[in-house]
């Protein structure tokens, strides 16, 4: 007969009897349950990866998880232009608002808005959060012949802190404070809209007529709200509120201060006086583009201020910039009511650039400081596409190109104007270059750090570092909507917004350049911009916010876009941010993602995070169960073999350890170590073995009695041996009982903690995610987030349960006999 090895005994007993464990475990229904409810869970935990469509750091991409609404309506008569007036400047109350003023050619309609989520209006369309509004007729001012029309329209916006020694007294409206500069076919208008305030008797309107028929007109960058910081005071001096009114034709360009005040101020002098010629000049050279009129004169300390603004006029061969007319202060005290004292008598100086531009210059609007105040001049320069940078401080009273700081994009022509950004002592430049003969657009990302050149940062390589797009881009709106999004809008067949998204491209080299989508509310659906679909788009403008101030103070207000479609005559808001609508309930998106169980606020799918929960809930389980188990164990034997004195000392300190409030030392622990699962696991461990040490003490003292023991120790074997090898394996099936109870308690514990905040904020657990929808607040809705990780926690702690329950009927066969 061969001989049997010592392994393949054991192999063979091992065998037998885990046939015969199971025999007596799967007659137990509890436990069969028990045990597929575990090895669903341990299933979920070994494959996550592959039973997962995401990775647990997914988010779910803005066009699932924001909601850019559009807000319209339809005009009786074309709309030939139009402004917008902003009221508080860089303030942002709740009862601000701003005026989109629509011109119809021979009358001028103004239409108050506000954000109807700061007014406490919720889901009410901005065009009905207010019922302000007005309509001046060209035939209801004086001077204005019968046959003209309003050909060109801009507002003068108020500010508050550069008005601090004027009127702002009883009756004074802020939101009726603002004036409409507009020309005709002769004559540049300038009329004050507290005159059209109800029940007003107020009357001031200038009217100044013009050699030439205007084509063009602007207003300083302060007066038309495109400045974060607006005209201030300087200490010690009074200000006069000015504002810079530029007007011309194609050869002819005129400049005017005017004194702006706000309306029934006692202060404030007769009309005529207050408009001031700066600048009269003609050109032989046709001037190609509306010029650029920079005015941010901040008077904290003159030494940053000086001469900083400028009038810049494009021709054909060449670009003139005026500067010089920014001298707008005196010393106090305050004249007398109704005098004009101060005549501005500017020293224009003019500089001449041997280059046209090929788009309107860009700036940074965030900072009064010349230091960052920089203009960027697009151009062209030997059949390359360059951004010159102009210093408005230069030298002698005249501006300075800084040459080392050109940006040169290769072959092409810039074709919008540059997007400037500045912060941490960086600035952002996007600017967008057309290449004609591809008919494509590429736009570059440059950044400059203190006392460095611009250098171009490489967003897409296989593009020479630039966003690819397939038509002409015109505008570029420098506004992240979420990580790396970007608008550009385009002039090919059709004016077409497009979203550039470089967000992932570090990670994944994609390169996303999509049109401009939003949620239709009537179709429920995805609708390509503009609404209604199918319209063309013929004029768009980034407006920043409905409270008054395109700039708010506040990062997370909504901003808004205005547009107006000529074919249905539509004039519209967007919100291209979007309202966030996280947390998604289960479903198919508009991205084409599918989540099984909807998402958190966050946008993690919920069932990634439920699969990868698992894992946590298994190491947490079994690793604090093992070592409650394992130390309580080791001392109830240890206890129990020894007896006497021992014995009583060691379960008087199991009984002071049953006598503590577990969850509060838990608590406490756990907040002295630190938020880490290896910290939740040792003080379970810690605090979860005095029961079973008094059990397992209990089992020691009558196996130290049996026979076997006592041969044990006749034969010579000592105290350690006995506990190791003679009594341990026989409380072993009860330790094994304890630690599958122990599971369940630790899998609550955790839970427990992290529903508290004291959680491991790195591991992805089923207690983190129901803490996550508490401080979220969406407990009462979001029914998709809330019961996965409770009933997941509750089926395995229920399965390792009934599996104890089944261990317990074969350790106590009385149990099987009910």
């Amino acid at each position: 007969m061969a001989e049997v090895s010592k392994w393949d005994e054991i192999r063979r007993h091992m065998s037998r009897s885990l046939k015969q464990g199971w025999k007596l475990y799967s007659q137990s229904k509890y436990g069969v349950v028990g045990l597929a409810l575990i090895l669903i869970f341990a299933i979920m935990a070994i494959f996550a990866p592959f039973l997962t469509p995401y990775s647990p750091q997914f988010e779910a991409p803005s066009i699932d998880a924001l909601r850019p609404y559009v807000y319209a309506f339809n005009t009786t008569a074309p709309v030939e232009d139009i402004a917008i007036g902003y009221t508080q400047l860089t303030t942002a109350p709740s009862e601000g608002g701003n005026w989109i003023i629509l011109n119809y050619g021979k009358s001028i309609q103004g239409i108050f808005i506000q954000d109807p989520s700061r007014v406490g209006m919720p889901n009410k369309d901005p065009w009905g959060t207010n019922s302000l509004r007005f309509t001046l007729n060209l035939t209801d001012i004086p001077g204005i012949g019968a046959d003209e029309t309003v050909t060109n329209i801009a507002f003068l916006s108020p500010s508050t802190s550069d008005l601090q020694y004027h009127y702002s007294g009883t009756g004074q409206d802020p939101n009726w404070d603002g004036e409409l500069v507009f020309t005709t076919q002769h004559h540049l208008v300038i009329y004050d809209i507290y005159n059209l305030k109800p029940k007003s008797n107020y009357d001031r309107v200038i009217v100044k007529s013009l050699p030439y028929i205007p084509t063009w007109l602007v207003v300083d960058t302060t007066s038309s709200g495109n400045l974060e910081v607006p005209v201030v005071y300087a200490p010690g001096s009074a200000v006069f509120p000015s504002r810079f009114i530029g007007v011309g034709d194609e050869y002819h360009a005129n400049l005017y201060w005017y004194y702006y005040t706000y309306s029934n101020d006692s202060y404030l002098p007769n009309a005529q006086q207050c408009l001031y010629p700066v600048l009269n000049q003609n050109y032989t050279e046709k001037i190609i583009m509306k010029p650029f009129l920079f005015y941010n004169d901040y008077l904290y300390n003159d030494n940053l201020s000086k001469d900083q603004n400028v009038f810049i006029v494009p021709l054909e061969t060449k670009t003139v910039v005026y500067k010089g007319f920014d001298t707008h202060t005196y010393p106090l005290p305050f004249p007398t009511p109704g005098a004009l004292p101060f005549v501005p008598r500017p020293n224009v100086v003019e500089t001449v650039l041997n280059f046209p531009l090929t788009a309107e210059p860009g700036y940074y609007a965030g900072s009064p400081n010349l230091g960052k105040n920089y203009i960027f001049l697009p151009a062209q320069s030997n059949g390359n596409a360059v951004v010159y940078v102009m210093n408005p401080a230069g030298s002698n009273g005249h501006v300075v190109v800084e040459n080392d700081w050109t940006m040169n994009m290769g072959r092409g022509m810039v074709t919008a104007s540059p997007s400037v950004t500045y912060s941490g002592g960086n600035f952002t430049v996007f600017n967008a270059k057309y290449v004609s003969n591809e008919d494509m657009s590429y736009v570059y990302e440059y950044m400059k750090g203190t006392n460095t050149k611009f250098e171009m940062v490489p967003i897409n390589s296989t593009k020479n570092g630039a966003i690819p797009v397939n038509s002409k881009v015109v505008m570029l709106v420098n506004m992240i909507l979420q990580n790396g999004e970007m608008l550009a809008l385009t002039n090919g067949n059709e004016l077409t917004l497009y979203v550039l998204d470089f967000s992932d491209y570090q990670t994944t080299g994609k390169m996303i350049v999509s049109k401009f989508m939003y949620y239709n509310n009537y179709t429920k659906k995805l609708s390509p911009f503009p609404y209604p679909p199918g319209s063309k788009l013929s004029y768009f403008e980034y407006m920043g916010t409905l409270s008054g101030s395109k700039y708010s103070p506040t990062a997370s207000s909504n901003v808004y876009t205005l547009y107006y479609c000529n074919d249905t005559k539509t004039v519209g808001l967007l919100n291209p941010k979007g309202t966030n609508v996280l947390p998604l309930p289960p479903g198919k998106y508009f991205s084409g993602n599918w989540y099984i169980l909807g998402t958190d606020d966050k946008g993690h799918d919920i069932w990634t995070w439920l699969v990868y929960g698992s894992r946590v809930a298994f190491i947490v389980g079994i690793l604090a169960a093992f070592f409650s188990v394992m130390i309580g164990t080791l001392y109830g034997i240890y206890s129990g073999y020894k007896g006497g004195v021992v014995d009583t000392l060691l379960m008087r300190f199991v009984d002071i350890m049953l006598t503590l409030p577990g969850l509060p030392i838990l608590l406490i622990l756990t907040a002295i170590l630190g938020p880490s699962i290896w910290n939740i696991i040792l003080v379970i461990s810690v605090l979860g073995w005095s029961g079973i040490a008094r059990v397992i003490r209990a089992q020691t003292l009558s196996l130290r009695s049996r026979p076997f023991v006592d041969a044990a120790r006749v034969a010579g074997a000592s105290n350690t041996r006995i506990m190791v090898s003679h009594i341990f394996p026989n409380v072993l099936p009860y330790s094994f009982l304890y630690m599958t109870l122990g599971v369940a308690g630790a899998i609550l514990s955790e839970a427990a903690l992290s529903f508290l905040g004291l959680g491991d904020p790195k591991a992805i657990s089923w207690g983190q995610m129901l803490y996550s929808i508490q401080t979220a607040g969406a407990v009462m809705y979001a029914w998709w987030w809330l019961l996965p990780p409770g009933l997941s926690i509750t089926l395995i702690s229920l399965g390792f349960y009934l599996v104890g329950r089944a261990f317990d009927e074969i350790l106590n066969p009385r149990l099987r006999k009910r």
